[in-house]
């Protein structure tokens, strides 16, 4: 909400028409809104603070989704932007007896490579890991499913994690699943990296490109695209929504 309104403000004053325009504030700001909606627990300087109210829902679904993969006998590749986050949701699995291990940046190198052998060969069903340390040279075709809590602006680093399973040794149908949470930037972030994989394709192959030009918009657009989907989403203006919010929480909005 605070970011759209910003954005709206910035808009109507021209800010974003010319040579002016300040990327670095906005990338810092939409920075604040992609860690609300992957993992609040962890956001800093925000005005109310972090995220207190323990798991959000798209955390339990992926750790129900993970359960039920070990149910089944499925090993789960779960990929998140944040260490953090990881840490946190292994100590859940641990507690509903989920056997998962850690694969992020926090885990020191050598103790990483053995706990993916562990996921690998041995009985841990799930490696929670983040997609800047599983990168190239990992071969890890024993997952039969990849899940993404969040997306990414940069389809490479989403291939490329994909590709760790999708080795010629895989004897599994791979599904890989992204969960996209309404009102959050997982739809513009998966719309941006559509259209660079489908522009890639199209100057590689000469192709037929499964979009067509007119779903091709610049990233002000997206922005003002998600702005709007926000306000339709609540259907109510910002000041009565924070109000109410307020109300709930016993505090007094005219001070926030």
């Amino acid at each position: 909400e605070d970011f759209a309104e910003w954005w709206k403000r910035c808009r109507a004053s021209g800010e974003f028409t010319d040579k002016r325009l300040n990327l670095v504030s906005v990338l810092a700001r939409i920075g604040a809104v992609f860690q609300a909606g992957s993992a609040p627990q962890f956001l800093k300087n925000a005005p109310g603070g972090a995220y207190t109210g323990g798991f959000t829902s798209k955390q339990r679904t992926a750790m129900d989704y993970i359960a039920q993969n070990e149910a089944e006998g499925r090993k789960t590749l779960a990929y998140a932007s944040s260490p953090e986050l990881m840490a946190l949701m292994q100590a859940e699995l641990d507690r509903r007896g989920v056997h998962s291990i850690l694969h992020t940046g926090l885990i020191p190198l050598k103790r990483r490579g053995a706990e993916l052998n562990e996921f690998r060969f041995g009985a841990a069903s799930t490696a929670l890991a983040t997609f800047g340390v599983t990168q190239k040279g990992h071969n890890i075709p024993q997952a039969t499913d990849i899940l993404g809590l969040n997306r990414l602006w940069s389809p490479r680093q989403e291939s490329q994690s994909e590709f760790r399973a999708l080795r010629p040794q895989q004897r599994n149908v791979l599904r890989i699943r992204y969960l996209h949470l309404v009102g959050s930037l997982d739809l513009y972030q998966a719309r941006m990296c559509a259209m660079k994989i489908d522009s890639s394709r199209c100057g590689l192959d000469h192709g037929s490109p499964e979009w067509s030009a007119a779903d091709f918009t610049h990233w002000v657009t997206i922005l003002d695209s998600f702005c709007k989907d926000i306000a339709d989403l609540r259907g109510i203006k910002r000041h009565y929504l924070r109000a109410s919010l307020c109300a709930a929480s016993g505090k007094n909005h005219e001070q926030d």
